[in-house]
């Protein structure tokens, strides 16, 4: 199996989409929520990505997160794909196999992408990055793992959303 770096564009994107899901749950919209984990992968409760999770109040329990810290977690995880497959491979010079920018030398921060999120893009953005970042044996306990299946789960809500709208609109 091969690994690369996702370029930055994608990991905006799904990022994009995390602030764009609004999953809803028993009719309440909130925002996209995770479970988060330590260092040793146990579960330890929740995050949330927010715009403006700086002036958010965290607990215990549950934790807002900015977007570019977001899109550092799941740039992290792949990069860390990454290295796994190939360790002969310098990432101080950027030569891990992806973009030619490295822009995973450098902390991430998010930009907004110019794009038209549509259901299948997300799935596809999702899917590639699930597959380039499962390299190592801590990719199912992560973070970015977590927060790739709750992306999944909020934008197959928005098709099933969609879905009940299409019909209603049918049917009057």
């Amino acid at each position: 199996m091969s690994a690369f770096i996702v370029n930055k564009e994608d990991i905006d994107t799904l990022v994009y989409a995390a602030l764009n899901a609004r999953p809803s749950y028993n009719g309440n919209d909130r925002k996209l929520s995770w479970w988060r984990v330590d260092e040793n992968g146990r579960y330890v409760g929740w995050n949330a990505v927010h715009e403006n999770a700086e002036h958010m109040s965290d607990s215990d329990y549950r934790a807002f997160v900015t977007p570019s810290m977001a899109g550092e977690l799941l740039v992290t995880e792949n990069v860390r794909s990454v290295e796994y497959r190939y360790p002969d491979t310098a990432r101080d010079r950027g030569d891990l196999p992806g973009p030619t920018d490295a822009y995973y030398m450098a902390p991430y921060v998010y930009a907004e992408p110019r794009v038209e999120l549509t259901p299948g893009a997300v799935f596809e953005l999702i899917d590639t990055l699930d597959y380039q970042s499962c390299e190592h044996d801590g990719w199912t306990t992560s973070e970015a793992y977590a927060f790739l299946r709750a992306l999944r789960e909020a934008w197959c809500r928005v098709v099933i959303d969609q879905e009940h709208a299409a019909r209603e609109q049918c049917t009057s």
